[in-house]
């Protein structure tokens, strides 16, 4: 798919255009009680976008700096289906390895979802949650923080310390929820990137939920 010009494709991911469907008429039968009929129109997908496993730690729903490959692919393809000043609509799932129980998986799948939307939305509360509650095997704890204070160019004993100096925060060398807010919206903004490498958010509507 690489190359082509509404295609693309990483080693992580890949985006491209749905084609379009051929519209089909609408047959409405009348009625001759109290009912009535109705038609609403379906959902159209018209593109897709996706990451793969590699992009997550294995059995974690925490979000690997990787995805930074395919977040400007993501960026394009808002870019070219937005009308006007309104974007498109995005739904989003997440998926699991198969191995392993069935309810964990959905568990799990559930989780990556949430991570995803909080990326690209910026909901750092929903990050917290994550971070703060393990499920399983997905417990996040102090190794994200490094790696995200490492990607942000802290590392070593003063990393935290020297991040919170940088934000203005208290320099207590303690990761606390302040800390890890500002952590995680800076990491966020590393992340979430568009084609020319600047950050990019998704307008927030509705809920994340489980599908």
């Amino acid at each position: 798919m690489a190359g082509e010009d509404h295609e693309a494709e990483t080693e992580g991911g890949f985006a491209f255009d749905h084609p379009t469907r051929r519209t089909l008429p609408l047959l409405v039968a009348p009625t001759f009680g109290a009912e009535h009929n109705a038609v609403r129109e379906g959902l159209d997908p018209i593109a897709c976008w996706s990451i793969g496993d590699v992009r997550f730690e294995f059995d974690s729903s925490r979000v690997k700096p990787e995805v930074a490959e395919e977040t400007p692919l993501l960026a394009r393809l808002i870019a070219r289906h937005a009308r006007g000043a309104d974007p498109p609509t995005l739904s989003i799932f997440g998926h699991a390895d198969p191995v392993g129980q069935d309810e964990y998986n959905k568990q799990l799948s559930g989780r990556r979802a949430a991570a995803v939307h909080a990326l690209l939305t910026r909901d750092v509360a929903r990050w917290e949650q994550l971070f703060s509650n393990p499920f399983g095997a997905d417990d996040w704890g102090q190794a994200s923080l490094r790696e995200m204070l490492a990607v942000l160019g802290h590392a070593g004993p003063s990393a935290v310390t020297d991040f919170q100096s940088e934000k203005g925060l208290a320099a207590d060398g303690i990761a606390g929820p302040k800390t890890r807010a500002a952590l995680f919206a800076s990491y966020m903004d590393a992340l979430c990137l568009d084609e020319a490498g600047a950050p990019f958010v998704v307008e927030r509507s509705g809920s994340c939920q489980r599908v």
